[in-house]
């Protein structure tokens, strides 16, 4: 409401995020200045909300420090609705050391 008093309607896709970044961590509060719109999916991964366990969204490097940007992650959607990223520079080093298992258990 604070938003649309100051600058009138949000805009349309956007959601208002509460900007911790700018100082203030008050769940309550209506300053205009700590509030910015955003896509609903930044505003969550702003707020630690991720795809799968909490703070997952918002990691920038996977744990062997690929980056997670678009060239480097996939997204895949369990059967259950879920959704996971991965990066493609593990899974494609995944892939070369099961060939090579397997072309050594063949050997």
């Amino acid at each position: 409401m604070a938003w649309r008093l100051a600058y009138g309607p949000i805009p349309d896709g956007l959601v208002i995020d509460h900007v911790t970044a700018r100082g203030c961590r008050f769940k309550d509060c209506i300053n205009v200045d700590h509030m910015e719109p955003v896509p609903q999916l930044e505003n969550a991964r702003r707020g630690g909300w991720g795809m799968g366990d909490w703070g997952q969204a918002a990691k920038l490097t996977c744990p062997a420090g690929h980056p997670y940007d678009d060239a480097n992650t996939y997204h895949y959607t369990r059967k259950d609705g879920t959704q996971e990223r991965h990066c493609r520079a593990c899974h494609q080093e995944a892939k070369r050391r099961y060939r090579a298992r397997q072309k050594d258990r063949l050997a």
